[in-house]
């Protein structure tokens, strides 16, 4: 079985677990807890942990999606998530005070991953 890895990653809100949700061929699995900081003016659950999908291209072939927690303060998980994967989605939210400066944050903190 050839399997693969793609890291989807941003910050709170930005749809990481409805984009894993949406493209997953399993139901998802998710870490959802409730928000208890900054978090809450935006939405009341976000990812704690990591949101998991799989993506089955042929009987051979498995792509495993992984969602990043959205808050800073569980950047370790950034780490473990990133090892061995192929690639990377990087949602962003236009909306939000200072969008290129996200889009810069997370693009560094995925290249020393």
């Amino acid at each position: 079985m050839k399997e693969n890895k793609i890291i989807f990653t941003g910050p709170v809100g930005v749809g990481k677990t409805t984009a894993i949700s949406a493209l997953s061929d399993e139901p998802p699995i998710q870490t959802d807890a409730s928000a208890s900081d900054m978090t809450l003016v935006r939405k009341g659950y976000t990812t704690v942990a990591m949101d998991y999908g799989v993506i089955h291209l042929d009987e051979e072939t498995k792509v495993h999606l992984y969602g990043t927690p959205g808050q800073e303060r569980f950047n370790f998980m950034w780490e473990i998530l990133s090892q061995g994967s192929m690639g990377l989605v990087l949602l962003l939210d236009n909306t939000r005070t200072n969008p290129l400066k996200d889009l810069q944050f997370f693009w560094k903190l995925s290249v020393n991953y």
